[in-house]
């Protein structure tokens, strides 16, 4: 949780497209067999952005995991 808020923060932060003083969130959606599930909470400046800044962020999100050595279970629904 705290390596995914930290990337959070430090997209919001250094992206044109996030807002710099707004908290991003995560609620827990599901415990399975094999892991958690979750929604990040990251807020656009204009909705027509929200689609490059979660781009951005899953881009940081996968490289930090890997750096972490956290691992990622990809649903196939």
């Amino acid at each position: 949780e705290q390596v995914t808020l930290e990337v959070a923060q430090d997209v919001l932060h250094h992206s044109e497209y996030g807002v710099t003083g707004f908290q991003p969130k995560i609620r827990f959606t599901d415990l399975g067999e094999y892991g958690i599930s979750f929604l990040v909470v990251l807020r656009i400046r204009n909705i027509v952005d929200e689609a490059t800044l979660r781009h951005q962020f899953i881009k940081r999100i996968y490289k930090k995991y890997k750096e972490e050595g956290i691992a990622l279970l990809i649903r196939k629904d």
